[in-house]
């Protein structure tokens, strides 16, 4: 993940909120076992966190910061979401267990995505979503937060045609990951 997106203004605005000044960010940066030097300060946090993001997405922290912010604030969905998008959305599949299938067709869906039709199969797990394992429900909710920012970020401009491609692209694939972990969870082949 080196290049900005919809995620990474989503985790910025969220640790703007958490670490307002310049104190608070070194502090956290240094908590996390990162040189402050290479971190540029602002007079507007905002910017300072601008940088400092970009600075650990170049360095591969950006995981391990959201880790430590979650330490600190556990209930932090926005920063849990994210997080769980970074690392993939891995699903600790062992503690699922006796998982009735959700109503869905995962081979339709993947062929609705397959038609570009993303928004669609995103809209379609968010109706099921409630029977869906607490994980599988919050990477259906990151979905669903990253199509509404790629949307807004259109309408305001912040998004030239091919980033937006691009991003959507990015959408397009982790819904797929979202829809191969439902599957791998739901309708696994009995052992033979």
């Amino acid at each position: 993940m080196s290049n900005w997106g919809p995620l990474h203004t989503r985790i910025r605005n969220e640790l703007v909120k958490l670490y307002p000044t310049n104190e608070d960010v070194s502090l956290i940066i240094t908590d996390l076992g990162v040189d402050v030097s290479f971190i540029s300060f602002h007079n507007k946090s905002r910017l300072t966190w601008q940088s400092t993001l970009k600075e650990l997405l170049k360095h591969n922290k950006l995981g391990d910061l959201l880790d430590l912010v979650l330490s600190e604030y556990p209930e932090n969905e926005i920063l849990s979401e994210a997080l769980d998008e970074i690392k993939g959305g891995k699903e600790d599949k062992a503690s699922v267990s006796a998982l009735s299938p959700p109503p869905l067709s995962v081979k339709e869906l993947k062929h609705l995505i397959s038609k570009s039709q993303t928004e669609e199969v995103i809209s379609k797990l968010i109706q099921v979503r409630e029977s869906l394992t607490p994980a599988i429900n919050k990477l259906v909710s990151s979905l669903s937060s990253t199509f509404v920012d790629i949307r807004s970020f259109k309408i305001k401009g912040m998004l030239s045609p091919s980033e937006e491609l691009t991003e959507m692209a990015k959408l397009r694939d982790r819904t797929l990951e979202v829809l191969d972990t439902i599957e791998s969870l739901y309708f696994r082949e009995p052992p033979r």
